[in-house]
C-alpha cells in the first residue's frame, strides 16, 4: 500500500468492478490498485463488486484507476447519456462546457458534437461520490445553456 503525506487532500471513490469470480480475482485488483503512486488505501469486495479507493488527486485520477483495472482482465462499469445542448456550434461555449462537465464527480470522458449539438457523457457506474448533474453558466446559479 502506498504511504501517504498526512498533510494531504485525500478523496474516497467507489467504482463498480465486473468481470471478478473469486477472491483471487478482488485480491488482484486490490494489489494492484494499491501499488499506484497517490493511492492510500484501496479495498475490494468481491460480493458487492465495488472497489473503494482512498487517493490524492494530486498524484492519481480516476482514469488511471480504470486502466489499472483494465489492463489486468477486468471492467469498470461505466453509463453514458447523451443530451442536447444549445450553442455547441461556437467554440468558446464548447470549450467552456467540455471544461466544465469534465471537472465533475463521476465523469470518465466528454464528447460533444457542434453539428448536432449534442455531448456524450460518461460516468463511472457506481461513483462513490457526489455527480452534479446542474452546470451554472456564472456566478449567478443560471442554468448552463450556452
Amino acid at each position: 500500500m502506498a504511504q501517504q503525506d498526512p498533510t494531504s487532500s485525500q478523496e474516497k471513490i467507489t467504482l463498480d468492478i465486473g468481470g471478478m469470480t473469486c477472491a483471487s480475482c478482488s485480491l488482484r485488483i486490490e494489489k494492484e490498485l494499491s501499488h499506484l503512486p497517490g493511492v492510500g488505501l484501496a479495498e475490494v469486495n468481491l460480493a458487492l463488486e465495488k472497489a473503494n479507493i482512498v487517493f490524492d488527486p494530486r498524484l492519481i485520477s480516476p482514469h488511471q484507476f480504470v486502466e489499472a483495472v483494465t489492463g489486468i482482465g477486468y471492467q469498470v462499469r461505466q453509463e453514458t447519456y447523451r443530451l442536447a445542448v444549445e450553442g455547441l456550434d461556437e467554440v468558446p461555449v464548447k470549450t467552456r462546457f467540455e471544461e466544465r462537465v469534465a471537472q465533475m464527480d463521476g465523469v470518465y470522458k466528454v464528447v460533444t458534437n457542434a453539428a448536432t449539438g449534442t455531448a456524450t457523457i460518461t460516468l463511472l457506474q457506481g461513483c462513490g461520490r457526489d455527480c452534479r448533474w446542474t452546470i451554472y453558466s456564472d456566478s449567478t446559479r443560471r442554468p448552463y445553456s450556452g
